[in-house]
């Protein structure tokens, strides 16, 4: 007998995306499958049109508690053998689970992840950049994530045993919650195994009156309990490091990280962006940010807050002259 999927989908206020994401579902090739929609104290139409349209998907309410919380919620209340948890506004392709199931019975007892491409919907067209690069199987999973590589909880299927051996979902962290339980999992010995089809795709926000798009990271970068959150992630999974005796192991991949949040945030939230590049230069063995000399250079003569300001400044001035000479 095929195992049985269940597919979490955490919604919260997302009724211009929750029916296609829903759908995206209900066309897979592989049948043994259960959704459950846990709806995160939506105060739209989000719930009443799973009611209305899926009559099949085990819908959950509960008060807000954020991602974490609504995930951990419906594994809780889950039956299947492996779990996936689908971001209310991202899509899989139709042979997903199929593939990732197949590449699981190879692979028994880790956690299998395939390739995401990130869209975008303008006036109802959907666009879509190239694929996101896989892990080659011989990489330090924690090094490439500390600097910069990532992949998105839909783009995963978890064995119940790893998702319950590594305890679930952090619910003191949003965002970073995603990181968090999939590097907790690498460092308890779980594979990440590429699985290179099953495609899943990652939305960016929209702006619908202009058609505009913006990478939803953006949001973070002016939400100070957002930017916190990550933070506060990195500071625990520093903390994992030290217990585990690991952390000469991955020092300069820390300090990076620091650097990174630091010149990510430091127009919108300069404080702790400063506080995270202080981090940066005790932890480094050059102390030299990564990128151009001339970004180093300028970083050293200017100050971060105002080589950043100057770099958004130029940068704004060269998407104009674009939209001119286009």
């Amino acid at each position: 007998m095929t195992p049985k999927v269940s597919v979490i989908i955490a919604c919260y206020n997302d009724k211009n995306h929750i029916s296609e994401t829903i759908q995206s579902v209900l066309d897979q090739t592989y049948e043994n499958m259960e959704i459950i929609v846990v709806d995160d104290g939506s105060t739209d139409r989000s719930p009443d049109l799973v009611r209305e349209n899926f009559p099949g998907v085990k819908l959950i309410t509960k008060e807000n508690g954020g991602p974490a919380s609504a995930r951990n919620c419906g594994a809780q209340l889950a039956k299947g053998d492996f779990l996936q948890f689908q971001d209310s506004d991202d899509l899989i392709e139709k042979d997903k689970i199929r593939l990732q199931i197949e590449k699981a019975m190879e692979f028994p007892g880790q956690i299998i992840y395939g390739p995401i491409r990130v869209f975008r919907s303008v006036k109802g067209i959907n666009t879509f950049d190239p694929p996101m690069e896989l892990l080659d199987e011989k990489e330090d999973v924690v090094d490439r994530w500390l600097r910069g590589w990532f992949t998105i909880p839909t783009a995963l299927l978890w064995p119940r045993a790893a998702y319950e051996k590594v305890g679930g979902f952090d619910e003191n962290l949003s965002p970073e919650e995603d990181t968090d339980i999939a590097l907790r999992a690498v460092l308890m010995g779980y594979r990440l195994i590429a699985c290179p089809h099953a495609f899943s795709y990652y939305r960016s926000s929209e702006n619908p009156e202009n058609g505009a798009t913006y990478a939803r990271n953006s949001q973070t970068q002016m939400n100070p309990r957002k930017f916190k959150s990550r933070v506060n992630a990195l500071e625990k999974f520093e903390k994992i490091l030290h217990q585990m005796n690991l952390m000469p192991k991955y020092r300069e991949a820390i300090a990076i990280r620091y650097f990174t949040l630091a010149r990510t945030h430091v127009l919108y939230q300069p404080e702790l962006s400063m506080y995270c590049y202080r981090k940066f230069k005790s932890m480094s063995a050059t102390g030299r940010p990564p990128g151009s000399l001339m970004n180093w250079i300028g970083i050293e003569i200017l100050g971060l807050p105002t080589k950043e300001r100057l770099a958004d400044v130029v940068g704004n001035y060269g998407t104009k002259l674009r939209k001119v000479f286009r």
